[in-house]
């Protein structure tokens, strides 16, 4: 495979424009700049496709998120596409990236992650009040068995979300990049190399659906581009939280699609989004829309 050609600044001025319209030339310049940094330090990456380069880059400027190595918001990573052979370079929010763009659109004031080990007291109280008791313990901590994320809202209350370790791997297990990994197509993947982070991540992305929707159009781009090409957008994954309240299927099948609905790819995620809207309850006659004979089929593309 050839070389990246992609080897200075001059190398990025197709989307100079563009870049500096969303934001400005200073910025470009220097994510320019932090960009070649990733190229020269991973082999791997800097043979992407230059076009996968000059998307990731100017996605910076559509989200506000930046490559510096000091601030660790984000980063570029290299993806084997299988349908093409080629190794595409991707924009890759990181867990504080995202916490970033949460409190920047002012849906909260604060979010943190963490994760939880064997050796760790750990207790979570469901009930009237969400409460999560964790205390790390010193020295060895053992395997890791979980992660949770706590957001802060504006009015002092506070939205938890909790993962056991099964779960993460589990999402891990459908992404296309460490599915190509596995089956040696690919030399690294995030996944294998930033599991820790990924995970912290993975129950960030989870938590946002419970969060205020208000200013999310970059995070929403921000958690698409964390997505491998064939997982289910945002957008597909938000529309699905919504038809769930005013459907008609069982609460059994509810949880079953909340449990599940992070892992699925875009046409899974297209085929709940019509169970869901062929079993909508009818503001007239409160009843519910569409067959509900043709949910067991509909069925097929969660399961």
């Amino acid at each position: 495979m050839e070389s990246n050609p992609i080897k200075n600044k001059a190398d990025f001025t197709p989307i100079k424009k563009m870049f500096a319209e969303l934001v400005d030339e200073k910025t470009f310049e220097k994510e320019c700049s932090f960009a070649l940094q990733h190229l020269q330090k991973n082999a791997y990456l800097s043979r992407s496709t230059p076009n996968s380069i000059l998307v990731s880059v100017l996605n910076l400027a559509q989200i506000g998120l930046t490559l510096n190595p000091a601030q660790k918001l984000a980063y570029l990573v290299p993806r084997y596409n299988s349908a093409s052979s080629a190794i595409e370079c991707c924009l890759e929010p990181s867990y504080q990236g995202l916490i970033k763009l949460l409190t920047d659109s002012g849906s909260i004031v604060n979010c943190y992650a963490h994760l939880v080990y064997e050796n760790d007291e750990f207790e979570q109280n469901l009930g009237t009040e969400n409460i999560i008791i964790h205390k790390p313990k010193l020295g060895v901590r053992g395997k890791m068995i979980g992660v949770y994320a706590v957001a802060v809202l504006a009015n002092g209350s506070k939205q938890t979300e909790v993962m056991d370790i099964k779960e993460v791997e589990g999402i891990r297990d459908t992404s296309e990049s460490y599915k190509s990994f596995k089956g040696g197509k690919a030399k690294s993947c995030i996944w294998d190399d930033w599991f820790d982070e990924m995970a912290r991540k993975t129950v960030i992305k989870r938590i946002v659906k419970y969060l205020p929707k208000s200013n999310f159009d970059k995070l929403a781009k921000a958690i698409d581009l964390t997505n491998d090409d064939f997982q289910a957008t945002f957008e597909q994954l938000n529309y699905i939280d919504g038809l769930l309240h005013t459907s008609t299927i069982s609460e059994e099948k509810k949880e079953f699609i909340e449990k599940h609905m992070s892992t699925y790819n875009k046409e899974q995620a297209q085929g709940a989004i019509e169970m869901l809207k062929d079993s909508q309850v009818d503001s007239l006659t409160g009843k519910g829309v569409g067959g509900q004979t043709e949910i067991k089929e509909a069925l097929k593309f969660i399961k």
